[in-house]
């Protein structure tokens, strides 16, 4: 089950990549407004996320959110055009390199932390596999909530002309 919604989030992505160029291009190439958007929608879908856990709500909606948050990641791309408009030629270059740099980074840095914050609580172990507790992913997801929060902050400091 985990690698068809993996797939299909992969596919969503891919798809919405091609969608917001084309929808960015409508908006005469204001890619702000995108990112900006993208920081409210990934901060509404964590809350809500978190929401269900809290009420330990079962449902395959949440599957549905992780594609919302998939289409969401495609903004991402957006990010290497702001860079070169923002920047001066001399150090646009260095300033993508950083980004680049800062996704792998932060996909380390997120990686550990999230095995660290999952095992603040106890797992059961059924067969070979760690079942971790609702308290665990809530609290994973509110740190991911947290820095939602930083998203928001931050995107809001950016110029509209671009």
């Amino acid at each position: 089950k985990a690698a068809v919604v993996l797939s299909i989030m992969a596919i969503v992505a891919a798809v919405f990549n091609i969608v917001n160029a084309s929808i960015c291009k409508l908006f005469h190439n204001h890619r702000v407004i995108f990112l900006k958007g993208a920081s409210y929608i990934t901060f509404f879908s964590l809350l809500l996320i978190c929401v269900l856990i809290w009420f330990e709500v079962r449902t395959l909606f949440i599957a549905f959110i992780f594609c919302v948050l998939a289409a969401n990641a495609s903004l991402s791309s957006l990010l290497v055009p702001v860079l070169y408009a923002t920047n001066r030629k001399m150090i646009s270059g260095t300033a993508v390199s950083l980004l680049n740099f800062s996704y792998f980074m932060m996909v380390g840095l997120l990686g550990t932390a999230t095995g660290y914050i999952l095992h603040l609580f106890e797992p059961t172990r059924v067969g070979n596999t760690l079942v971790y507790s609702n308290n665990s992913y809530l609290l994973l997801f509110l740190v991911f909530l947290f820095l939602s929060v930083y998203e928001i902050y931050r995107a809001t400091k950016l110029s509209d002309k671009y």
